[in-house]
């Protein structure tokens, strides 16, 4: 059966260079990136990506498949043995360049219905993500990408990553996203009419690290105001760093780009919760409270925005039915469950006679939740 895959691809300049070559017109200098995203530099991209995609609406379909890197891509897939018959879109990220961002515009309002090609101005903009400075290449372009790429896997079913475009500095990054989200990827081979595919690779991952250090690695994706040889002070943070997984300077320490693909992939597939020893039972025995604690629990902001204080107790209130979850949140580290409700009778006597038990009269077990099939285990 043909399969709808979905590519994603960054996109470069040859869209541009061919364009500059046949009309003797260069759209987007290269010294042009200064400042290049404020509003009104943005208005000029976007109505010189409006002329490259009139441009491209009357060349005749023969040609087009040769204008660009991206469009020679979308022309070859269809070429390779392995994906003979399947359907292709190609999601384009754009590096933080005037030049990618006008080439992955014009592309995708040339294709138009055809939907041959997607880019999001607002979030495929990959800020950071350019070779003119070395830290913030490190620090916020390549954690964006990675971010970014996890967002789409998670929407995607058949994705596949195109590993020849971009930055080189990029590429082995790419390489580590599709082997740890086990997701393929397709390559150009030199001269050929044909793309080299690399399949999933069948590997079993080994969470280890992201569970001990879960916290941890929350925090630097959220970035720390301290230098990475202050915060190293920490055993937690000198380990993490030890294996990789922190970079930064005098002033930040943020997660690794290894990190990033690391922590995405993991929330894909669990949840990681602690609980009081005493809740863990009934937890494990409804799988529909362990999809609400995994979905909408363990998502902070949506926590904060549905958690109610009953006669001292924080109370998780999921909205228009009986389940309700019980929680202390420590000064440091993850809130504890210590009470599930699935009857509101039951839930409304427990608040009415009972007080918040202290923080160290519990017994927290750290547990997994798996979200394919709603079971829970320890971690």
């Amino acid at each position: 059966m043909a399969r709808s895959w979905t590519v994603v691809t960054l996109a470069g300049k040859s869209l541009l260079d061919r364009y500059a070559k046949e009309t003797g017109i260069a759209p987007v200098g290269e010294g042009a990136a200064e400042g290049w995203r404020a509003k009104d530099q943005r208005d000029q991209w976007d109505q010189i990506a409006f002329d490259l995609a009139t441009w491209l609406a009357g060349k005749p379909p023969s040609e087009v498949g040769s204008l660009s890197a991206e469009l020679q891509t979308l022309a070859r897939l269809d070429k390779t043995p392995q994906l003979k018959g399947d359907r292709f879109k190609l999601h384009l990220l754009a590096t933080d360049t005037p030049q990618a961002y006008t080439a992955a515009r014009a592309l995708a309002l040339w294709s138009g219905k055809n939907g041959w090609f997607e880019f999001d101005p607002c979030r495929d903009l990959i800020a950071g993500l350019q070779v003119g400075d070395y830290e913030t290449f490190v620090h916020r372009g390549l954690p964006a990408l990675v971010r970014r790429l996890a967002e789409i896997a998670a929407q995607v079913y058949d994705l596949m990553i195109n590993s020849t475009a971009g930055f080189r500095a990029v590429t082995p990054y790419l390489y580590a996203f599709a082997l740890i989200q086990q997701v393929p990827m397709v390559y150009q081979f030199e001269g050929a009419e044909q793309l080299l595919f690399i399949p999933r690779v069948p590997i079993e991952l080994k969470w280890d690290v992201v569970e001990k250090f879960y916290v941890q690695m929350v925090s630097l994706q959220r970035g720390i105001g301290s230098s990475v040889e202050q915060l190293t002070g920490d055993p937690a943070f000198r380990d993490l760093d030890n294996i990789g997984l922190v970079e930064g300077d005098k002033d930040m320490a943020v997660l690794s780009a290894i990190g990033e693909i690391l922590l995405g992939r993991y929330r894909q597939l669990y949840a990681l919760v602690d609980g009081d020893q005493s809740a863990v039972p009934a937890l494990k025995a409804n799988p529909e409270m362990l999809r609400i604690v995994a979905e909408k629990f363990c998502d902070d902001h949506h926590r904060e925005n549905r958690t109610e204080r009953k006669n001292g107790h924080f109370v998780f209130d999921n909205g228009d039915n009986p389940y309700r979850i019980y929680f202390v949140q420590p000064r440091h580290g993850s809130p504890i469950i210590y009470k599930t409700f699935t009857d509101h009778d039951e839930h409304q006597w427990y608040y009415e006679h009972t007080a918040p038990p202290p923080p160290e009269s519990l017994h927290p077990v750290r547990c997994r939740i798996s979200k394919q099939d709603w079971r829970l285990e320890e971690a």
